[in-house]
């Protein structure tokens, strides 16, 4: 236990221990959980699909997890923190394999859980060729895969493809203010994780809003093929 609660000190905003020494990193958490309002307010009356409702419950549960990072500073924070976004994650892989590509449950699970292996030999690989991504190089990896989905569904699904390749360049600019907070802590004493937190949420709604809309079309034209 005395691990899980090991002071983290990896922001520039913070300089000391305590529950408000990131205030900005702290509250721009809230940014997620304002992200998932809006998103259900706008799924709840389109009778959403499950994996939407699940992708904005764990987009809130990101906001949350972050901010105990943020909060306690802590291991169990961290891992908090990391729990939420790998459920994401793991959840939208499968929903893009499910919905974007049309496999079937079982190739899309054995699909996902490959994906989503392959995150962390692909980070590996990133922090290799690009030293200075550092420890945003598993958040690279996700970009990545973002960027290898949308080109592969462009085929297919122009609309998908090219709304995904957006999702992967706002993440890619998200990560971009990650990777300059400790660099330029000098010249910017707040840090610039805060950004990070904000484009990401405007980045995971988009997410889900993708899916949601595919899905529905999908079902729409299925149910119209029906009446033919």
């Amino acid at each position: 236990m005395e691990n899980l609660t090991t002071y983290i000190d990896g922001y520039c905003e913070r300089i000391s221990p305590g529950l408000f020494d990131e205030p900005l990193n702290a509250i721009t958490n809230l940014a997620f959980i304002f992200a998932a309002l809006l998103v259900w307010y706008y799924l709840r009356s389109r009778n959403p699909p499950t994996i939407s409702i699940v992708l904005t419950v764990t987009l809130a549960l990101i906001g949350v997890g972050s901010g105990l990072l943020h909060t306690f500073a802590t291991v169990w924070g961290a891992i908090a923190d990391v729990f939420f976004i790998a459920v994401f994650v793991i959840v939208y892989i499968y929903g893009a394999n499910r919905y974007f590509f049309k496999l079937k449950t079982l190739y899309s699970v054995v699909l996902t859980i490959l994906v989503f292996a392959l995150l962390i030999p692909l980070g590996y690989l990133i922090q290799n060729l690009f030293p200075f991504i550092g420890g945003s190089s598993t958040y690279a990896s996700i970009a990545t895969i973002i960027f290898i989905y949308g080109f592969l569904i462009l085929k297919s699904d122009k609309v998908v493809g090219i709304k995904l390749l957006i999702g992967g360049v706002i993440l890619s600019i998200s990560i971009g203010f990650r990777i300059i907070d400790l660099p330029y802590c000098q010249d910017f004493h707040l840090g610039t994780h805060w950004v990070w937190h904000v484009l990401n949420a405007v980045m995971l709604s988009w997410m889900i809003l993708i899916i949601n809309a595919k899905i529905l079309l999908d079902e729409k034209e299925n149910k119209l093929d029906e009446t033919k």
